[in-house]
């Protein structure tokens, strides 16, 4: 966007209402939401730096998905892939909700509960849960330690 009409669209935010900047700020948050989880998966392909596939170091940047992820293609075996390719979160709809659902499950909200926060159906967030949980598990003590 230029940088006149960017001025003006800040200049036109003073006459808006309170319900329009209520539903403007929700559109920005949640768009700025998204893209910090697009770029959390896009970090995940750079730090493991190879194909899930075939493990070759070698790949192009291949367009996008549907829901704007960056897609790749391997230069050996030709297979696409995201940074959530052979993960947990592979397939995962609502993805841009994963780091609210992540405060749902750090305050101990049941699946309906959380269900409910994100505004999504309980059976998702259900999934959710099973697939995160085994991730989780490796994160836990398996001995408890201390002095008597």
């Amino acid at each position: 966007m230029r940088r006149r009409d960017f001025q003006r669209l800040v200049d036109s935010l003073k006459s808006l209402s309170p319900h329009q900047l209520h539903q403007l700020n929700k559109t920005v948050s949640g768009l700025a939401q998204k893209n910090e989880v697009r770029a959390l998966i896009a970090r995940q392909v750079e730090q493991s730096g190879q194909c899930p596939y075939c493990d070759a170091k070698e790949f192009r940047r291949w367009g996008t998905t549907a829901a704007g992820e960056q897609r790749y293609r391997c230069k050996s075996c030709a297979k696409t892939f995201t940074g959530l390719t052979g993960t947990p979160l592979n397939r995962v709809h609502h993805k841009h909700q994963l780091l609210d659902y992540e405060h749902c499950m750090k305050a101990g909200l049941s699946v309906r509960e959380a269900a409910a926060e994100l505004g999504l159906h309980r059976n998702v967030v259900f999934r959710w849960r099973h697939r995160l949980m085994p991730q989780l598990d490796v994160h836990q003590p398996h001995s408890l330690e201390g002095g008597g």
